[in-house]
This record gives C-alpha cells, sequence and structure tokens, in this order.
C-alpha cells in the first residue's frame, strides 16, 4: 500500500476503484474477509495504523465546527473516512516490522470491540469501488490527553526533528511526546498534520487538549527484544489512535497515532482501571 500511495492519480476520488478487482479477488480468494475502506476487518487493528508522510498542514486537514472539528477532504467530493489510509493524499506510511515481519515471538492483538462497521458504497454494483460514507462504531478504552493545571496538555518536542523512534520492531516517525502533569513520560505520537511549533509556541495552532487517545492495540513479546543495543525485557508495546471530537456525541475523527516505549511503561496497566466506552470514528 505504501508504493500504491506513492503513485499519481489524476482524480483523488479513483483510489478506490483502482484498486478495486485486486479487492475483490482477494475476498473471493479468502471467504469471510470483510472489506471495509480499503481495510479489511480481520486485520482492523493494525489496518488503522496508517499515517500521511509528507504531511499537509492543519488547517487542509481540519475544520472547526460549533462543537467539534470536521475532517477536510482534498476533494470536494467524499473520498474516504479519517480512519482510512485512504483519506490521506499522497504517500503513507505503516506503523509496522523495520523487516517485514513480526518477530516470532511476538503477537499483535485488537484492544477493543468492533460493534459495526458501515461503508456505503457510492455505486452499488461495485462495493470494492468508490464509498459516499463510512463509520465504525466501537467499544473502547479512552484516556485524555493528560493537562496540566493550566489546562493545557504537555508536549515536547525533540531536538532531532527527523528523527525515527524505534520500538523493538515497530518505528514511528515523530518529533513529539505527551509528558504527565508531573513531567513522566506519556507516550510518543505522530499527528496527521505537520506541527513544527507544537512544543515549542503556545501560539501552535493545534486542537491538542481536546483529543483523546485511544487504546487500539497491544503486542506482546516472549522474548528480549534487541533495540540500537539497548536490552528490552519480555512485555508489551500499547499503541492506539489519537482522536478529535465532532460535533455529534460520541462522534470521533482520526488525527493521529500514539505508541508507549516498551521500556518505560508497564503494558497495559495505565488502562487497567478505565471502562471502555461505545463511540463512533468517521
Amino acid at each position: 500500500m505504501q508504493d500504491y500511495s506513492k503513485r499519481r492519480l489524476t482524480y483523488e476520488t479513483d483510489k478506490f476503484p483502482a484498486i478495486s478487482a485486486l479487492a475483490k479477488l482477494i475476498s473471493e480468494e479468502n471467504p469471510g474477509q470483510e472489506y471495509l475502506a480499503g481495510l479489511w476487518k480481520s486485520d482492523l487493528h493494525r489496518g488503522l495504523l496508517w499515517s500521511p508522510f509528507p504531511k499537509r498542514n492543519v488547517q487542509d486537514v481540519l475544520e472547526p465546527c460549533s462543537h467539534g472539528y470536521r475532517f477536510k477532504h482534498v476533494s470536494q467530493e467524499y473520498i474516504a473516512p479519517s480512519w482510512s489510509w485512504a483519506s490521506c493524499p499522497g504517500p503513507v506510511n505503516w506503523l509496522g516490522e523495520i523487516n517485514g515481519r513480526l518477530p516470532a515471538d511476538s503477537a499483535f492483538f485488537p484492544e477493543y470491540r468492533l460493534l459495526n462497521a458501515e461503508v456505503v458504497a457510492a455505486d452499488r454494483t461495485n462495493l470494492y469501488g468508490r464509498v459516499s460514507s463510512a463509520c465504525l462504531e466501537l467499544e473502547a478504552k479512552l484516556l485524555r490527553v493528560p493537562l496540566g493545571g493550566d489546562g493545557k496538555a504537555k508536549v515536547v518536542k525533540n531536538a532531532d526533528t527527523e528523527k525515527t523512534y524505534t520500538f523493538g520492531f515497530l518505528y514511528l516517525n515523530t518529533t513529539h511526546a505527551f509528558l504527565s502533569p508531573s513531567d513522566e513520560y506519556v507516550a510518543n505520537f505522530s499527528l496527521d498534520w505537520d506541527s513544527p511549533s507544537l512544543g515549542i509556541s503556545d501560539s501552535a495552532n493545534e486542537p491538542v487538549e481536546q483529543m483523546w487517545m485511544m487504546l487500539t492495540s497491544s503486542i506482546q513479546h516472549k522474548k528480549p527484544l534487541e533495540n540500537q543495543s539497548r536490552g528490552f525485557a519480555p512485555g508489551e508495546n500499547c499503541l492506539g489512535l489519537l482522536l478529535l471530537p465532532t460535533e455529534n456525541e460520541r462522534e470521533f475523527i482520526k488525527v493521529g497515532i500514539w505508541l508507549y516505549h516498551l521500556y518505560k511503561h508497564q503494558g497495559k496497566r495505565q488502562w487497567e482501571g478505565i471502562q471502555p466506552q461505545s463511540i463512533r470514528i468517521v
């Protein structure tokens, strides 16, 4: 998908039609697979983890509305939901395996329950082509981005703006991390837009304080992992989506990805006391 996303299409609305024959073939050869706006239901906990690279400006991605935000499509016509790679104009990267596969002793698990997936085809004769709307209904754990006493999120920017963080076998191209009010590490994150002043200037036009972290996936490692001469103990990575509310109750759009350092956090312990909520992502 990374190679396909680098190709220049005459019309952005052709993203799904151009691969519809391939998607149909995969579906026919794998009975039970459900195609969801460029992703597969059985692999959704990994398919949600695409991000644009290079990135656009925040004004080209978000449109403020009365009580939240709307996702801005690059075309006047609907292309894809915010949770699909196809919503990103241009190349996308997957937060994935450095060597193209999971280590033999690591396993990737979903940390949500899919209640319903509604994808409306623009042409009912081609269920793998253009879509006119799409929505995921999930039961998932949400954690508000930590805020300080001043009501602002504490974000730090790394000195090396091009640094790619490696977490065992995962990579995340990011320059920012969330800190708790007491300056403890929370998570590294990557937004779906370019954020050069975030973490440096208080005037940065970023709606970070309104964001939520959704626990999407975990990776369990049975054996120690080596990373840049640093030994990792067996344990877990936790990762997920950054969400912003829309004007509708319990409805969100995807605006980024977050990931825990394996050696700085104890897996899912931070999420143990949080009850799942029913939400919609559009």
